[in-house]
C-alpha cells in the first residue's frame, strides 16, 4: 500500500514539474518574441524620434541597420539625447534598461516614462505639460 502512494506520489511530480517546466519555456519563448521592435510609423510615429533609433545612441541602437530592434539591442540603450526637432516620444517605453533621458530642446508636450523603471536621470524641455513617471523610483 506505501510503495503504491509513493509510485502516485512520484508520477504526480513528476507530471508537475514536466508542466511547470515545458510552461516556462514557452513563456520564454513568447518574450524573446514580443521583445523585438520594427522601427517603423507604428511604434514610434515621430519621423526624427523614428531616424533618431534608426541611427543614433552612440552608433548602438539597430546596430546591425536591420529595421528590427533585438532584445539585444534595447537591452544595451542606457542613454538617449535627442537633439532633432521631436515632438512625440512614442516607443521610448520599449528601452526598458534606458538610465537616462535628455530631450532639452524638444517639442514633446507629453511624455509617458513610465515603461522605463530604471531612469535615473531626466533632463527635457519647458513644453512638457504631462508627464508620467509614477514608475520611476532611481530618479
Amino acid at each position: 500500500m506505501i510503495k503504491k502512494i509513493k509510485l502516485t506520489l512520484g508520477i504526480i511530480f513528476s507530471i508537475a514539474f514536466s508542466v511547470i517546466v515545458l510552461s516556462g519555456l514557452q513563456n520564454n519563448s513568447i518574450t524573446a518574441k514580443a521583445a523585438e521592435v520594427t522601427i517603423n510609423a507604428d511604434n514610434f510615429p515621430d519621423d526624427n524620434f523614428r531616424k533618431y533609433i534608426e541611427t543614433e545612441i552612440d552608433g548602438k541602437i539597430d546596430g546591425n541597420k536591420d529595421g528590427i530592434l533585438s532584445n539585444e539591442e534595447i537591452n544595451i540603450t542606457e542613454k538617449i539625447n535627442v537633439w532633432y526637432d521631436v515632438s512625440d516620444l512614442k516607443g521610448i517605453g520599449y528601452f526598458t534598461a534606458l538610465k537616462e533621458l535628455y530631450c532639452d530642446s524638444s517639442q514633446i508636450a507629453s511624455l509617458d516614462l513610465s515603461s522605463n523603471i530604471n531612469l535615473e536621470k531626466l533632463h527635457c524641455g519647458r513644453n512638457i505639460t504631462e508627464l508620467d513617471v509614477s514608475r520611476n523610483i532611481n530618479l
